[in-house]
């Protein structure tokens, strides 16, 4: 019995998380068009040239959101951040 309690709770963390990250997509997705972000991005949306790493995107995000006082806070700008990284970017595997 004690051989299948790891199985278990993998499986139940795995199965809590997908939620987490499906629905942290779907707001970041949510906020990026509510902040009309492709205004400023359309012509050529997020290059990596300027973006090379998450952090960086992060950073960019939050910077976006100061300069035109869209008040998101930090768990907003990290679920766009994660948005962008799934759409564009792929950082994150």
């Amino acid at each position: 019995m004690s051989n299948s309690r790891p199985l278990i709770t993998l499986s139940l963390v795995s199965i809590i998380s997908l939620p987490v990250c499906a629905g942290d997509l779907s707001e970041g997705a949510r906020l990026h068009q509510e902040g009309n972000c492709l205004s400023c991005h359309q012509e050529r949306p997020y290059s990596k040239l300027k973006t090379p790493s998450f952090s960086k995107l992060t950073t960019r995000v939050n910077g976006c959101s100061n300069q035109l006082n869209l008040g998101w806070f930090d768990d907003e700008v990290r679920a766009v951040s994660r948005y962008l990284d799934a759409t564009y970017y792929h950082f994150s595997k």
